[in-house]
Parts: C-alpha cells; sequence; structure tokens
C-alpha cells in the first residue's frame, strides 16, 4: 500500500482524516515495510524448514525402504530360482514318466506278440496236423486203392 492508500484505508476504518504527508502515515509505511520483510523471512524459513523435514524424511525413507526393496529383490530372485527347480524337477519326473512308460508300453507289447504267435502257431502246428493226417489218410487210401489195382 501506498500513503495515499494508508491514508484512505485509515478514513473508512477509523473515520480519521490524515494527511498522506502525515508522521503517522510515514511510520505505517515503515511498519508495512517491516511486516512484509518479516513475512518474508518467515516464508524463507519455512520453506528452508520445508525442504530440511523434506530431505530429512526421504533420508529416513531410503534408509528405511532400501533394506525392505533388497529383501523383495532377493524374494524375486529366490522366486525365480524355485520356478526354474520346479521346472527342471517336472522334466525330470516328466522324462522318467515317459521312459516308465515306454518301458511298460514295449513290455506289453512284446507280451502280446508272444502271445499272438504262441495262438498262430498252436493254430498253424494243429492245423499241420490235420493236414499230415489228411495226407496219411490220403496216401493210405491211394496205396490201398493201388494195391487194389495191382491184384
Amino acid at each position: 500500500m501506498n500513503a495515499n492508500e494508508i491514508s484512505t484505508a485509515v478514513y473508512e476504518r477509523a473515520g480519521l482524516k490524515v494527511e498522506a504527508h502525515d508522521v503517522s502515515i510515514r511510520d505505517m509505511l515503515i511498519m508495512q515495510a517491516m511486516f512484509a520483510a518479516v513475512m518474508e523471512n518467515i516464508q524463507k524459513q519455512q520453506i528452508a524448514q520445508f525442504q530440511y523435514d523434506i530431505a530429512n524424511f526421504q533420508a529416513a525413507l531410503t534408509e528405511t525402504a532400501t533394506p525392505i526393496i533388497e529383501a523383495s529383490q532377493e524374494l524375486q530372485e529366490l522366486k525365480t530360482e524355485i520356478i526354474k527347480e520346479i521346472l527342471a524337477s517336472n522334466t525330470k519326473t516328466q522324462q522318467a514318466n515317459e521312459a516308465t512308460l515306454h518301458t511298460n508300453i514295449s513290455q506289453r507289447m512284446q507280451q502280446q506278440t508272444q502271445q499272438q504267435i504262441q495262438q498262430h502257431w498252436t493254430r498253424f502246428s494243429g492245423s499241420l496236423k490235420t493236414l499230415l493226417l489228411l495226407g496219411f489218410v490220403v496216401q493210405s487210401i491211394l496205396l490201398a486203392i493201388v494195391m487194389i489195382a495191382n491184384r
């Protein structure tokens, strides 16, 4: 505020007419300047205190958060290692299961093949016996016919 504005404000609030050249106006201007300087000084102190408090808070947060972040990273690495181990174990188990399954299937196929060969051989040998017996009967009949014809 300047001297005229102060004079007008005093008149409006107190009803006193004070000239802009009056000593009291000068005192008010000095007080206004001092008040502005004090307020500016307080504001600077508040800003400095705020910056100091923020720096301390950030330092405390960093000090507290750093071990937590490191532990979190270690847990993430451990999680990754565990997943890798599980996958490797699953792969080994799957390979072992596949090998066991392959062995079991091979054994069953061999057993079934042996059974089928045995069945076919039994049928074939039965058929061969029948064929030999039939051949013997035919040969006997032919021999009997030849003997009767030769007589």
